[in-house]
């Protein structure tokens, strides 16, 4: 799988943010509460559940239909974890659909930062995910 990664034309930064969830080094709230620093934990986009790496990638209903709408799919399997799904999805994707996947795991983890930064500005959710979802349409 890493082989595939570094293989990819993609940008660099792409790669590393993949390399970064697969290690579980994304300072995602989830992290940084196991880390001892005070937060909500919940999902800033869907209000549903914890935010994780594989929650905001994959499971958050809002990663989710970003995957439907895109011309990969949706693609879950028996994954439980971020590594395991991105190697479900090298496993089944030519090398341009796995470059596809890259950008956009890059993007809805641009749109999870994005809705922080929202949140921090005091505006309502329902705000956020539509300028969330404005921006990832221009992708």
């Amino acid at each position: 799988m890493w082989r595939k990664l570094w293989s990819l034309k993609v940008p660099p930064k792409s790669r590393n943010l993949v390399w970064r969830a697969c290690n579980v080094v994304l300072p995602t709230a989830d992290l940084l509460k196991r880390k001892g620093v005070d937060l909500d934990v919940i999902c800033r986009l869907c209000r549903q559940q914890d935010e994780s790496i594989f929650h905001v990638m994959v499971q958050c209903p809002f990663a989710r239909q970003c995957w439907e709408v895109s011309r990969i799919g949706f693609i879950l399997g028996s994954a439980s974890a971020f590594t395991k799904w991105l190697s479900l999805g090298f496993q089944r994707l030519a090398v341009e659909d796995c470059c596809y996947l890259i950008r956009v795991c890059w993007r809805l983890c641009f749109a999870n930062v994005v809705a922080h930064l929202l949140a921090w500005e005091t505006r309502p959710i329902a705000d956020a995910r539509s300028r969330v979802s404005l921006r990832l349409r221009s992708f």
